[in-house]
């Protein structure tokens, strides 16, 4: 890995971890409630093992040696430093210690908050921005696990500003795509998910942070193809892999939580509007989530539930014609429908898995 892309992921994780510093007292001084002395001796560890990984001597003379300026390297893409926290050994582990320790200190919070954000922006977009002024029914859900809330985005911007320029928060992205229509319909909205929203970086973004959920790990080689398939146009690869394993998600939740009545592999998932196992899996998400003290999950889970039974829907309802090249699970597992590989579609699949991994964390 390039030395300066190394160097750069170090000072943001020593950054993040004097922020988290500043947040632990923050938040001391506003609930007076106090983190253990084991997690502090955790923290100040990190902080130690972070400066000492910057000031190496192996880093300072390879730098000295190649003619380096490592307080002035310039801008750093982000991608490089998510790929720098993934792929190098020594850096990833000092990142996923910070997340660890951050989680387990601010976990309810941050999970609110990033649910809130992203049941706000939806609700804007849906009722505010498309019905009241264009009259367009919203077919779309948001990203979930990339989306910035606005406590990131600013400290971004304070700690780390020479990141900030780079960060594609949807608020700035919906905005230049605004500026750039006279007026919008329904094709535009397919256009700014798919080529504004939903860049290549972004799904590799995605995958990256599929990788780090425990619950997925036996299915992230094959979310992996997938998505590699997706960024190179293969979509009806792409389609015809993320739906046996958005499926399989479904009953991996099953499995893990007593309180569904369990589905023999040997049996498909039953989608009767009054008998329906995905309903009663994003019911059983939200207990989950509600145990642990989060009742705001069912904003962002009620959406995904109405695409799922879309996409589980008898195929008595859907109308017979070439044009409806509609996300159908059954007429295309079965062959009926061989209209499926589109962009939209294989982005519809990802954005649901997106929503429904985030869901299955906890």
């Amino acid at each position: 890995m390039d030395l300066q892309v190394r160097y750069a992921t170090l000072k943001q994780i020593e950054k993040d971890l004097d922020n988290l510093c500043k947040q632990i007292e923050e938040q001391s001084k506003q609930i007076e409630k106090q983190i253990s002395q084991r997690d502090e001796r955790k923290i100040l560890s990190l902080i130690n093992n972070v400066k000492f990984e910057i000031t190496q001597v192996e880093l300072e003379s390879q730098a000295l040696e190649d003619k380096i300026d490592l307080e002035n390297i310039g801008t750093i893409k982000g991608s490089d430093i998510l790929q720098c926290r993934t792929e190098c050994d020594n850096i990833k582990n000092l990142y996923e210690e910070y997340w660890e320790i951050k989680s387990k200190i601010f976990k309810g919070n941050f999970s609110k908050s990033v649910i809130d954000w992203i049941d706000g922006l939806e609700e804007e977009l849906k009722e505010e921005i498309l019905q009241k002024k264009f009259d367009i029914e919203l077919e779309w859900i948001l990203p979930t696990s990339t989306i910035e809330t606005p406590t990131d985005y600013e400290a971004v911007m304070e700690y780390f500003p020479e990141q900030f320029s780079q960060l594609e928060d949807f608020l700035i992205i919906w905005n230049d795509f605004i500026r750039s229509k006279i007026r919008i319909d329904k094709n535009d909205i397919d256009e700014f998910f798919i080529n504004k929203l939903m860049t290549v970086d972004r799904i590799n973004t995605t995958l990256s942070s599929w990788k780090e959920y425990n619950n997925v790990q036996h299915r992230y080689p094959i979310l992996k193809e997938a998505l590699e398939a997706h960024n190179e146009s293969n979509f009806f690869l792409s389609v015809s892999t993320l739906i046996p394993q958005l499926e399989g998600i479904i009953r991996d939740i099953i499995r893990e939580n007593s309180n569904v009545r369990t589905i023999s592999d040997r049996n498909g998932l039953s989608d009767s509007k009054s008998d329906s196992d995905i309903k009663r899996v994003i019911t059983s998400l939200e207990k989950i989530w509600e145990e642990k003290g989060i009742n705001n999950i069912g904003n962002i889970l009620n959406p995904l539930l109405e695409m799922l039974e879309n996409l589980y829907k008898d195929d008595k309802e859907i109308p017979d014609n070439d044009d409806n090249d509609g996300l159908y699970r059954k007429g295309i597992c079965h062959g009926g429908r061989t209209n499926f590989g589109s962009a939209k579609n294989s982005l519809k699949l990802i954005l649901m898995l997106d929503r429904l991994i985030f869901s299955f964390m906890i």
